[in-house]
């Protein structure tokens, strides 16, 4: 069953919890773009550096388990060219996700009320490690900080005397990217 089929999403993710978001969408028979920097999204290679998995170009875990049934482009949005493709992915979409910090998308003209202001059907997902708004909207949102650290979750996992354990890599990133 594929009840999203024929839904087009640009998918503007790096390392797991959103990218997962667009994976599961895919999974659901969404007709998913990848758009990614030349260099690459970040968990191609630091994701197994972190966690001691595998990385090569014919393995990746954390990288594939994030990105299955996706298509992949690379653009430089930082180019009038790059931006250009991009609008045109965004114009023939239905949905945009991404977690890219809310500046950089501003700065680029990816931020919601530009987009919305161009492109008034497209719904837009943005996957903030501390929410749009408050004191640290703008900071780097990593599982291991915002999850387990800030969430409380490392405080369940020790024993007294212990030190926390340290945990499977995307423990809360892949239940944040169903929601």
């Amino acid at each position: 069953m594929q009840p999203l089929k024929g839904l087009k999403v640009v998918d503007l993710t790096t390392f797991l919890a959103t990218p997962t978001t667009g994976r599961i969408l895919g999974e659901w028979g969404a007709d998913v773009v990848k758009v990614e920097a030349f260099k690459g999204d970040p968990c191609r290679v630091n994701q197994a550096v972190v966690f001691g998995m595998p990385s090569s170009d014919e393995e990746n875990l954390a990288f594939d388990v994030a990105n299955f049934h996706k298509r992949f482009v690379a653009l430089n949005l930082k180019t009038e060219k790059g931006l250009e493709v991009m609008m045109k992915l965004l114009a023939e979409a239905d949905v945009f996700i991404t977690n890219t910090r809310t500046k950089s998308l501003a700065k680029m003209g990816l931020d919601w009320e530009t987009l919305h202001e161009k492109f008034p059907r497209l719904i837009m997902g943005h996957g903030l490690g501390y929410g749009k708004k408050g004191p640290e909207k703008d900071a780097a949102g990593f599982d291991v900080t915002c999850y387990m650290g800030r969430g409380g979750v490392f405080g369940t996992t020790v024993n007294k005397g212990d030190s926390p354990m340290i945990p499977t890599n995307g423990y809360g990133d892949y239940q944040c990217s169903v929601f």
